[in-house]
């Protein structure tokens, strides 16, 4: 089995770029998901929030071309963290992301001093 997610949404806000003395560089953002199912007879829509990181080409693009209120869609893999805050073990699942697709109607308000096509960018 291959651990893959595709995933479209929106940005919750601007992404967060972190920069490393190595110059490494991830970006961390979350995404809001639709769905819907029928309960009684009557669609019951909800949104889910998704957290994902990226790095290196990734998370440069998702910078300078992406804020909050953009739809995205990504490609990644699923990947449980762990940490340990106050004493407590916590967990964290997130999508690591591997590639972006641009639509032109997702970068379309930047368009006008940027080429912008359907285009993927890989890490």
């Amino acid at each position: 089995m291959k651990n893959q997610v595709s995933l479209i949404g929106r940005l919750g806000k601007d992404p967060e770029l972190v920069t490393f003395e190595n110059g490494g560089k991830i970006v961390n953002l979350s995404i809001a998901v639709d769905d819907s199912y029928k309960k009684d007879g009557e669609k019951i829509k909800q949104s889910y929030w998704i957290n994902l990181v990226g790095n290196g080409n990734v998370a440069d693009v998702i910078t300078k071309y992406f804020v909050k209120g953009d739809q995205i869609a990504v490609t990644g893999k699923l990947k449980v963290r762990d940490y340990e805050k106050d004493g407590e073990k916590r967990f964290v699942t997130e999508v690591v992301i591997q590639s972006v697709v641009f639509e032109a109607s997702i970068t379309a308000h930047k368009a006008a001093t940027e080429e912008s096509s359907n285009e993927e960018v890989k890490e």
